[in-house]
């Protein structure tokens, strides 16, 4: 805990704050590549941990009350359905950019999110009680990680590697894991529908899980994901290619200007911008925003479009390359004033020792003015 002030509308307060904490796990750099993907995998692990340990108090609690309840027409309130998880998240991300401190907007920790259920790190799913929720929730896939950090030489801490091989070795799983299983299945047959139904012109907000406070650390296990209609699934990160490809470090100028072009025309187009300047020798972003605006000009609207106008562009360069050379024509530009000045050096010699012999003769007259 930490002592800071707090300012309010009559003044300041001391209060105590909660000190944030992130950990940078080396074997999760090492298998996503990215010290940012690693902070968020690691957090989502850590918050699937937290979910059971709450789940798990919650229903020693229901018991404990159902027990000593003084009539069975209180221990049938009592039995309330307590919405099973099985390990399945979600959180606001502009609440995981926070926690993780990586100071990026939500869409770009969308992205992040994106590519770990791309790798199979994370499972995604759509709410499969409300079928009117647009939320993805998130569940950690603890054995996919563990296996993949084994072909790496690493083991996930906490999750001791034989029991991980046992599991895989075993076909019998545990039961919350098939009824895990069968839940996604059943999930995924239900957000086809959903996106049915979303089609016809749904615009609604996510709708949050409504979930008991238990404890303050167990708050905010909400992920809302606000999914874009129509909205592409971008193969490439267009915020990771820069940094990866030797652009920079992202700051927040940067950053707000690849996400305004990301809204403006697609993430896919501004990666192939990049990937134009990378190509040509050219990693900055002023390079990258030319090619940007000249898309938006001509309406280019996808990747297709763009490398068929660069194709026109170099059919007509080597066709102009390719025309007899003409004669080309005088420019008639307006010449600065200082181009108008003599040039002391290009002067014939005569004339320069005349120039010469009268600035002398100027100066001797000066000087016996100065003397009488």
């Amino acid at each position: 805990m930490d002592w800071r002030y707090v300012k309010y509308s009559r003044g300041e307060k001391l209060v105590a704050t909660k000190i944030k904490r992130v950990i940078i796990k080396e074997e999760l750099v090492e298998l996503t590549g990215d010290f940012k993907l690693a902070i968020v995998l690691n957090q989502m692990i850590y918050w699937s941990e937290r979910k059971e340990d709450v789940e798990i108090f919650v229903q020693e609690e229901v018991e404990r009350l159902q027990k000593y309840a003084d009539n069975a027409k209180d221990a049938e309130v009592l039995s309330v359905n307590l919405l099973e998880s099985h390990g399945w998240i979600y959180k606001k991300a502009e609440d995981l950019a926070a926690e993780t401190m990586i100071n990026v907007k939500p869409k770009a920790m969308r992205e992040y999110l994106k590519v770990l259920v791309a790798n199979g790190w994370l499972d995604e799913r759509r709410n499969p009680k409300l079928k009117m929720d647009r939320t993805l929730q998130y569940r950690v896939n603890i054995l996919k990680i563990q296996l993949d950090l084994n072909k790496l030489g690493y083991n996930l801490d906490g999750y001791p590697l034989p029991i991980v091989l046992d599991e895989k070795e075993n076909t019998n799983f545990p039961e919350e894991n098939s009824n895990g299983e069968k839940e996604n299945t059943k999930g995924e047959k239900e957000n086809r529908t959903v996106e049915k139904e979303a089609r016809k012109g749904e615009k609604e907000r996510a709708i949050p899980e409504i979930t008991t406070e238990i404890t303050s650390e167990s708050t905010s296990e909400i992920l809302e994901e606000e999914v874009e209609e129509g909205a592409p699934c971008a193969k490439v990160n267009p915020f990771q290619f820069f940094e990866q490809n030797g652009f920079g470090t992202i700051g927040g100028h940067i950053d707000e200007k690849i996400d305004m072009w990301c809204q403006d025309l697609s993430d896919e187009l501004v990666v192939k911008a990049m990937e134009m300047a990378v190509e040509r020798g050219a990693k900055n972003f002023v390079y990258v925003e030319t090619i940007l605006r000249n898309w938006a000009d001509k309406k280019i609207q996808t990747v297709e479009q763009a490398e068929a106008l660069t194709a026109q562009y170099r059919e007509q360069r080597s066709k102009k390359q390719a025309a007899p050379q003409q004669r080309k024509a005088i420019r008639t530009e307006k010449i600065p004033d200082y181009f108008n000045m003599p040039n002391y050096e290009t002067l014939p010699q005569a004339q320069q020792k005349k120039n010469f012999e009268e600035e002398k003769q100027e100066l001797e007259e000066m000087i016996k003015g100065l003397r009488s």
